[in-house]
């Protein structure tokens, strides 16, 4: 009897283990938010590259789930479109969340590589949904 608790506590243990493993494993890690949104969308500019910016906090739930969107997106667009995702509560993104005029988060905008908003949208967007705005960005979907 005393045999059979201890596999039973050992079984809940692993168990447990596991779950707490899962919930802060590093591919559960979102992706960093920028503190300086201005520099990097100077350099997008420089570099003659369209853009993804998206505003956000770390403590919004659709800004997570937009998160867990662009990681899973994101690296199917690498080197043709630059995807900033800027942390609207940074002092150093003062200037850049007040000439976009964010109000709410998330709020993302679709910049093309002249510098001319072309789309934006609040709230999360779906994966197909965005894959279809970011080819139409890069030009895959005038083709």
């Amino acid at each position: 009897m005393r045999l059979r608790f201890w596999r039973i506590a050992l079984v809940l243990a692993l168990i447990a283990a596991v779950a707490i493993a899962g919930c802060f494993g590093s591919e559960s890690e979102p992706a960093p938010l920028s503190p300086n949104a201005a520099e990097a969308l100077e350099q997008a500019a420089r570099d003659g590259k369209p853009v993804f910016l998206s505003f956000e906090t770390e403590d919004c739930p659709a800004c997570a789930q937009l998160r867990g969107t662009l990681k899973g997106v994101e690296p199917d667009y690498a080197g043709r479109i630059v995807f900033i995702q800027a942390d609207a509560n940074s002092p150093d993104n003062r200037q850049i969340t007040d000439k976009f005029d964010i109000q709410r988060v998330p709020y993302s905008f679709l910049i093309d590589a002249s510098g001319q908003v072309q789309d934006s949208r609040p709230g999360s967007i779906p994966a197909d949904k965005l894959r279809r705005l970011l080819d139409g960005l890069s030009g895959a979907g005038n083709g």
